[in-house]
């Protein structure tokens, strides 16, 4: 008996030792984090009759499932076979369509269902995660600058840029100046 209470009392110390640590752990991971520029999802889950709002980075996912949500924004709309097709070096069939199934719980992606078909889309539109990708890099890797970001995409798109690039952007610098922006 007594050999099971210092067993128990051992792991009882332990758990609580586990415990602490993980959320020092927490504490320094919030107090370190590193920049994060990926949108922040906002999605709605059912807990009984009350509705309450969550937000998931998407940096929290997985290599593979940001893989997958990244090839369901360049499509669009997806079915599991068409994502499959679109990314580099897929899993199996399977893996896709649990994986697609865990974003949806996750709250990153939505389906529809037509006829015997799933078809995946982002819960959030291209242009609310362009804007959130552009604040975060903007803030994190160019201190707030617009002129440095704009510096560094001008130096890495030179090559590609037109005339009329050239002019479409000198009107929305116009534009934004009229707005007060």
């Amino acid at each position: 008996m007594a050999g099971g209470c210092f067993a128990s009392a051992f792991f009882s110390q332990q758990v609580l030792t586990g415990l602490r640590k993980s959320a020092i752990l927490q504490a320094h991971a919030a107090e370190t984090a590193l920049p994060v520029f990926v949108p922040f999802l906002k999605t709605e889950s059912r807990m009984g009759k009350k509705t309450r709002k969550n937000s998931i980075p998407l940096a929290q996912l997985a290599a593979r499932e940001r893989q997958i949500v990244e090839a369901v924004y360049r499509l669009g709309e997806a079915g599991v076979g068409e994502v499959l097709a679109a990314i580099d070096n897929p899993p199996t069939y399977s893996a896709v369509r649990a994986m697609m199934t865990t974003l949806v719980q996750k709250g990153v992606l939505k389906y529809r269902r037509e006829k015997t078909k799933y078809l995946y889309s982002p819960v959030v539109g291209v242009d609310t995660a362009q804007r959130s990708v552009m604040r975060n890099l903007l803030d994190n890797f160019f201190a707030g600058n617009p002129a440095k970001a704009v510096a560094a995409l001008l130096d890495v798109a030179s090559e590609k840029l037109t005339d009329d690039d050239c002019s479409e952007i000198r009107k929305l610098i116009d534009n934004a100046r009229k707005e007060g922006r």
